[in-house]
């Protein structure tokens, strides 16, 4: 009896003594926590993200939608926000310039991921896939719609120094809608 009205009493004292903060951020600018002081310059949009509330209380920063997230982790609700940001791309046939063959093994993988650094490095505006091809690592760059465009990134690598065995192949891109 005496340690269940201890162990109440202690809890009662524990969240009563406790400071409420009703934002994260308020959280955060509390000096009693740790003693130091924080100070927070933002926009009232990045206030209201990071806090999850006002005009963007409930949405999923990740995929832009609105709604409440489930225990799965997915979001339920409506889907009006759009897309915060981010392009919808789909999947058709196109051109890849292939800048690095190697072979079946660890240090064709490593070759292959050696070249899609040196790749992102030298084009950073394109995308850079390390695949397996015909039981050859690979390594392709850009997702082109046209064959030229193709040709154009294939000189400019020869011209740089990036490769020297360059082909254009025809594969399945991912381009902007």
């Amino acid at each position: 009896m005496r340690k269940s009205l201890f162990i109440l009493l202690m809890g009662m004292l524990a969240v009563s003594g406790t400071k409420a903060q009703s934002t994260y951020t308020e959280h955060l600018t509390d000096s009693t926590i740790a003693g130091g002081r924080v100070v927070i310059v933002q926009d009232s949009v990045v206030h209201d993200l990071v806090n999850n509330s006002g005009k963007y209380a409930n949405v999923n920063v990740a995929t832009g939608t609105r709604g409440t997230r489930t225990r799965r982790g997915r979001t339920q609700g409506n889907n009006a926000a759009g897309t915060m940001g981010t392009r919808t791309r789909h999947k058709e046939q196109g051109y890849r310039v292939l800048v690095y063959t190697g072979s079946n093994t660890r240090e064709g993988r490593l070759g292959a991921e050696r070249m899609q650094r040196r790749a992102k490095a030298t084009f950073a505006e394109l995308s850079a896939y390390v695949q397996v091809r015909n039981s050859r690592w690979v390594c392709l760059i850009g997702d082109f719609r046209k064959r030229e465009d193709a040709e154009n990134y294939m000189r400019r690598s020869l011209s740089s120094g990036l490769s020297n065995e360059v082909r254009i192949i025809r594969s399945e891109v991912s381009v902007p809608d």
